[in-house]
């Protein structure tokens, strides 16, 4: 992960692990309210959404990155 004293978001290795686990990471960080702690969870619901969505668009992004190049 990337130096977050430096507010980087690492934008390499964008998989559906890695962005899941970098959620579960910062929600301490961003807040004490909320402690996600079931798969039923509205909040880990999302986010595993948006982690799936995310992952989704970084390899479409990889795909057409690597058709920009001759073989």
């Amino acid at each position: 992960m990337a130096d977050q004293t430096q507010g980087l978001i690492p934008y390499s290795s964008r998989d559906y692990d890695s962005i899941v686990e970098e959620f579960w990471k910062l929600v301490p960080v961003l807040t004490s309210l909320w402690k996600p702690e079931a798969d039923a969870d509205p909040g880990v619901v999302l986010g595993k959404f948006l982690a799936s969505a995310a992952d989704m668009l970084s390899v479409n992004t990889d795909y057409l990155a690597s058709e920009l190049f001759a073989p």
